[in-house]
């Protein structure tokens, strides 16, 4: 695994924390419009129309190579990726799982992205998980 995940995210020693923070608060206010049951899709538009709100700019469903000695072996598309700083990708469900992790590090590491938010919308609320591609990081056994 590449990725570092954060559990605690009020700390505010952690890379684009503000932007961070300013992220996930816009992730509650969807939820706390919208509530529990939709398709990802929804959420990620409301997410869109609070990033516009709020001036940031942004990519959306964005189609990168996966490349292999310069020969392109396929793709992947990422949910939404915010000032060129963090990308995010969403969930919904019950709980997040290993798959979900692996996917966010994979775009992380594909496409050179320090930060990370990988976001679930469940039935009792928003999940935000904080996720750092740091390679050279030495993980301790």
């Amino acid at each position: 695994m590449v990725g570092i995940i954060i559990e605690n995210r009020f700390n505010m020693n952690l890379p684009h924390n503000d932007l961070s923070e300013e992220i996930i608060g816009i992730c509650y206010q969807v939820y706390n419009e919208l509530g529990w049951g939709y398709r990802e899709q929804y959420y990620e538009k409301a997410i869109i129309v609070g990033l516009e709100t709020d001036g940031f700019s942004y990519t959306k469903q964005s189609i990168t190579p996966i490349k292999f000695r310069n020969k392109i072996i396929g793709y992947n598309r990422y949910d939404i990726f915010v000032e060129n700083t963090i990308l995010i990708e969403l969930k919904v469900g019950l709980k997040l799982i290993k798959k979900d992790y692996d996917q966010i590090n994979e775009y992380l590491k594909q496409n050179n992205i320090e930060n990370g938010l990988l976001i679930l919308f469940s039935p009792t609320g928003v999940v935000p998980k904080r996720i750092f591609n740091r390679p050279n990081y030495k993980y301790r056994s």
